[in-house]
């Protein structure tokens, strides 16, 4: 789910039987969660918590935490990067392809 810039992850609650629904693109010392019996009212509930959240940041003249991009910067040495770049040629990826599989991988273990 995305609204306003942000996405949320829904998991099926067995036990409440319900949705649950958690944005996953921000970093906040608190979790943004919400749940419903439906999908429509899931989505209603998620634009509700976002909107929420962003007036009670006014509110209190906080600035809200933006979502992530998906882009950043990652520095290595000459080295590193010619290595890269020799290996993900010779698998026929670009290195941003190498570089996101490479993470995604470690992530899983």
């Amino acid at each position: 789910m995305k609204y306003k810039g942000y996405k949320a992850v829904v998991k099926f609650n067995e036990g409440d039987d319900c949705l649950v629904g958690k944005v996953i693109n921000i970093e906040s010392p608190t979790a943004i969660v919400f749940d419903a019996q439906s999908v429509t009212e899931l989505r209603t509930e998620f634009h509700a918590m976002i909107d929420f959240y962003l007036q009670t940041c006014k509110e209190k003249g906080i600035t809200p935490k933006k979502p992530m991009s998906g882009q950043m910067t990652i520095r290595m040495s000459p080295e590193t990067h010619a290595s890269l770049l020799s290996t993900a040629h010779t698998q026929g990826l670009s290195a941003n392809k190498f570089i996101n599989q490479a993470i995604e991988q470690r992530l899983q273990s």
